[in-house]
């Protein structure tokens, strides 16, 4: 009968991965890691960490991070903003140059017109 036995990985580091406890034990042995790069929690087979082929999985792990300025943010904002005040003064002026089309009054009246007329559906006064 075959003896599994595994090296104890708790609190080494392979390849930038801090290595906790254990996260699970079947159907493999998986270790949880965190990326001392990006901090990013994530679990690695205790195979693909002796073999040293585990590696962050995070999208971010090594890239620059990118602060943007309070100034560019206001100049995104105000060329949005321009941008927008543009398209509606040329709407605004397409709309003004187009011909008057009769428009279709609506058929609702309200019911202050009504005051005073019988109606055949007035059942209190009968």
């Amino acid at each position: 009968m075959p003896f599994n036995s595994f090296q104890n990985l708790y609190g080494k580091t392979i390849n930038q991965l801090l290595i906790g406890g254990i996260a699970r034990r079947v159907p493999e042995l998986k270790w949880d890691t965190t990326c001392l790069k990006c901090g990013a929690k994530q679990t690695h087979t205790h195979r693909d960490l002796q073999n040293r082929s585990a590696t962050c999985q995070s999208s971010g792990c090594g890239k620059p991070i990118q602060h943007e300025t309070s100034r560019q943010a206001i100049g995104a904002v105000d060329g949005v903003r321009v941008r927008d005040s543009e398209e509606r003064q040329r709407f605004e002026q397409s709309q003004a140059n187009a011909p008057k089309k009769p428009t279709k009054q609506s058929a609702y009246l309200p019911p202050e017109c009504f005051r005073g007329i019988p109606s055949q559906f007035d059942t209190r006064g009968r």
